[in-house]
């Protein structure tokens, strides 16, 4: 697997706007593999029987509490849960400029994690994943009194709209500027090189 690295929304909490107790993928790899694996199976096809609602709840307080926000998987697939935790949290469903354009990424990820081409899902699996995501999440949140935005950084949302959002102050300097965008250089790297390598034989 490539090692840890930060998403933009996750770098930008961190790093610039002083979320110290971040909750995201690296940390969560740590306490709950229970969970983990229950939203491994929600991720790969939709659903999971492993946990009943109540356990649900009840392993997502446990490893939400004491922290100031939640970035990336498994938080991604535990929007409800979170809400009915903490109704007066905000929430960000971050997007890409096109459906295209996750698929790309995430085979891209695949191949840069090592699997063999045969073992990367189709194009359209994360098309459908994506796409059905989002309307899930905008589905439950449309009738709720709740504090939610949709941003996509590759179409021009920055510091503005996520600091405007979330009521903290732009960093100083960073007033028009877009937002930074970091990965070690070597995964960077092999996205492009195993990706032209191998499209020809990707789904």
């Amino acid at each position: 697997m490539c090692p840890h690295f930060l998403t933009t929304l996750e770098m930008v909490l961190s790093e610039n706007l002083g979320f110290t107790h971040l909750n995201n993928t690296h940390y969560f790899e740590h306490v709950s593999p229970i969970l983990r694996s229950y939203c491994a199976q929600v991720e790969e096809n939709g659903s999971s029987n492993l946990l009943t609602p109540e356990q649900l709840l009840a392993c997502t307080a446990e490893m939400s509490k004491r922290m100031d926000a939640h970035t990336d998987f498994p938080w991604m697939y535990l929007y409800k849960e979170c809400y009915e935790l903490y109704p007066d949290a905000r929430f960000i469903l971050t997007k890409r400029k096109s459906d295209d354009t996750v698929a790309k990424s995430e085979q891209n990820f695949w191949l840069a994690s090592g699997s063999p081409v045969n073992n990367v899902p189709s194009a359209q699996f994360f098309r459908d994943r994506y796409n059905n995501h989002n309307k899930a999440v905008r589905e439950f949140f449309k009738d709720k009194d709740v504090k939610y935005i949709e941003l996509c950084w590759e179409c021009g949302d920055s510091w503005e709209r996520l600091c405007g959002f979330l009521e903290v102050p732009i960093p100083d300097g960073m007033a028009g500027k877009p937002f930074p965008h970091w990965v070690p250089g070597g995964i960077q790297t092999n996205y492009a090189k195993y990706y032209e390598a191998n499209k020809h034989l990707l789904k």
